[in-house]
């Protein structure tokens, strides 16, 4: 099965991997505002062969130094090796001539980034497949700094079936933005009570851009920013958002997401067809609802966030009315009286790059099926299983935590009762083992299995055949 999934990695690559033509996706199930991404098509490949990392990327066959070659040309990383890389600093990549992170090139468990924040901002034509980011705690104990993952002032990029979890703030920071897609992914167990300045978190994301495609994503066990709309905000001045076939489970407020936030010119989303199923966190309840739609005075009554919500279910509600009339599943009661009715559109908003679409139950399935990176590891696999159960298997681990004021001590809700909530990996088990094996001979280090490349007429001494069409 591991052969077979690299073989089409390999059918990726080669297909991936030449000059950019009119209309061509990133891969073959790309979908939405950033299915156009070119990634490191036609430019050169790079192997990470280590697990090991310092501050300066200093290390040869290191993720950090892998992403510093080849500054001029677009750059393609594949993966050598399974298993942990532990980040000794922040890692930075701000890229503009494209770049691809092929996780489904790693032989065996695949590839865990975990110890600090992976930020992409600034990257232009980036796409980044089977990988999971779970920063955790640094040495297990402190407070590490910033989300899993941050891209921010991109351009033309796309996340597919990645793992983000176990971050001390959003697991995604995501936002200011254009042309972005995060497709087939999980996020998970944002950490409650574990240092953070401001107090607890655990939230799942914050997701934004001017245009954006948020589709067939599962986030489960978080309590709020399940997501959290950006908004018009900072650089996203117009905003038109797609939120399509996403599976949102175990949030821990009656609200899943809320934003919207208007401080520019437009906001626009579409939430359609999505699957919201409460769990032990918070139960369903009649005040369980879609979205709460953000409003500051300053916007006065002309800026309005605007929605559009059709066919979303909520699983469990006693208010079964908001599955029958999506409406009523936002809550505009911050908003003057006067333009409540105006925050909901009864039409679609039109987007250029729209995705295939099921009805929720129907994503439901496909969701808990296909979504985060694959191969599956224990932790995925744990948070599907609860997903399918209704059930959870994590609870808090510290009875207090620190306040916004730095004095205050508040009590965890969620200590020492399994509802989902964690503060510390070590409650769901803490990081498995991934494991190399089923490595491929690849003499010209192209990111081809030479076994493969003979198959399909290819040369496996000659690695510029990487850039041919297929």
């Amino acid at each position: 099965m591991k052969h077979l999934f690299f073989y089409m990695a390999c059918l990726w690559l080669a297909a991936y991997a030449f000059p950019i033509q009119a209309a061509t996706p990133a891969f073959p199930t790309a979908e939405g505002y950033g299915m156009y991404a070119t990634g490191g098509r036609g430019g050169k490949v790079v192997e990470v062969t280590t697990l090991e990392d310092d501050a300066n990327g200093t290390i040869v066959g290191s993720l950090r130094w892998a992403l510093k070659q080849h500054s001029s040309f677009p750059l393609t990383v594949v993966f050598r090796v399974s298993g942990i890389i532990d980040l000794k600093a922040d890692l930075r990549s701000n890229r503009t001539m494209g770049t691809t992170l092929a996780g489904q090139t790693a032989p065996g468990d695949g590839i865990c980034i975990r110890g600090a924040k992976c930020n992409f901002g600034g990257s232009q034509n980036l796409v980044i497949r089977h990988l999971r980011f779970r920063i955790g705690l640094k040495g297990d104990t402190a407070f590490a700094a910033g989300g899993s993952i941050g891209i921010e002032n991109a351009a033309n990029w796309i996340i597919d079936h990645c793992t983000f979890g176990w971050s001390g703030e959003e697991n995604m920071t995501i936002y200011d933005n254009n042309n972005t897609t995060v497709q087939w992914c999980i996020l998970h167990e944002g950490l409650y009570a574990c240092g953070h300045s401001k107090g607890a978190r655990s939230y799942a994301c914050q997701w934004g851009g001017q245009t954006a495609t948020y589709h067939h994503n599962l986030l489960a066990h978080n309590v709020s920013r399940t997501p959290r709309f950006n908004g018009a905000r900072s650089n996203d001045f117009n905003v038109l958002l797609d939120y399509v076939n996403n599976v949102n489970y175990n949030w821990g407020k009656a609200n899943s997401a809320y934003g919207g936030d208007i401080e520019r010119s437009t906001h626009r989303a579409n939430l359609v067809n999505n699957y919201y199923k409460p769990g032990p966190a918070r139960p369903g309840t009649s005040d369980s609802y879609f979205v709460q739609s953000s409003y500051n005075s300053a916007q006065g009554t002309t800026k309005i966030a605007k929605w559009y919500l059709s066919g979303n279910v909520m699983e469990g509600s006693s208010n079964a009315d908001i599955t029958t009339n999506n409406a009523l599943g936002v809550d505009r009661g911050g908003h003057p009286s006067s333009v409540r009715d105006s925050v909901i559109s009864k039409t679609w908003f039109e987007v250029p790059y729209p995705v295939t679409t099921q009805t929720a139950q129907v994503a439901y399935g496909l969701v808990l099926e296909k979504a985060g990176a694959f191969p599956r590891d224990t932790v995925d696999r744990r948070i599907v299983k609860e997903v399918r159960t209704g059930t959870a298997s994590g609870k808090g681990t510290s009875a207090t935590y620190l306040g916004s004021d730095g004095t205050t001590q508040s009590t965890n809700p969620y200590y020492n009762v399994t509802k989902g909530i964690i503060d510390h990996p070590s409650a769901v088990g803490g990081y498995p083992t991934y494991a190399t094996y089923n490595t491929v001979t690849d003499a010209d280090h192209d990111g081809m299995d030479d076994a493969w490349e003979l198959e399909k007429g290819l040369d496996p001494t000659n690695p510029d055949d990487r850039n041919q069409y297929t």
